[in-house]
């Protein structure tokens, strides 16, 4: 069996036979370590240790930013540069929701494993903003890829769009850290 150590200092979580003379997290001694029960059954944790929300999570909110940035480079630039700023952004318009849907997805899993459920009222306000992420960022393909994408009306359409998704991932995020700290149903 397992046994966890729990850095008084910061809290970090470690197991015995793999913490040094320091916690990694803070670099106290060892000896500000105690004994530390997971209040979770080891399946849930092996489940939970794999972090897949987390992880899954930076690539909307990465593609979110990059479609910003490069949307307003359009505005900026002209000629073969433009043409391939806008090839960019058409494809990672198209990208963009597959993300979403994946990190919603892995956000489901994570708190049913998590909470048990995905009803508590925290949940269904990240399931919410996330939807509403899902659905601002469907509307970007067919502006990307039916209009020009060098005209400076599609490149402030969807910079309006893209300032969105960037706000509902700023929140999602926002509501995510404050999960970090829950306590886990048994």
């Amino acid at each position: 069996m397992k046994v966890w150590l729990r850095c008084k200092a910061c809290g970090f979580i470690a197991e015995e036979k793999e913490l040094r003379d320091v916690c990694p997290a803070c670099g106290v001694p060892r000896k500000m370590f105690e004994p530390y029960q997971h209040p979770v059954s080891e399946s849930r944790r092996r489940i939970l240790d794999l972090h897949l929300h987390p992880v899954i999570v930076h690539a909307p909110q990465a593609l979110a930013f990059l479609l910003l940035a490069l949307t307003a480079l359009l505005l900026l630039v002209r000629g073969s540069l433009q043409a391939d700023l806008a090839a960019s952004v058409r494809i990672m318009a198209v990208c963009l929701p597959v993300t979403i849907a994946a990190a919603l997805a892995s956000g489901i899993i994570d708190a049913r494993v998590r909470f048990r459920r995905v009803g508590t009222p925290i949940l269904k306000k990240k399931i919410a903003i996330g939807a509403l992420f899902g659905i601002i960022s469907l509307a970007l393909p067919p502006i990307a890829w039916l209009q020009p994408a060098d005209s400076a009306g599609t490149a402030v359409t969807l910079l309006v769009l893209e300032g969105m998704l960037l706000a509902c991932s700023a929140v999602l995020g926002k509501m995510g850290v404050r999960l970090l700290d829950a306590r886990f149903p048994g």
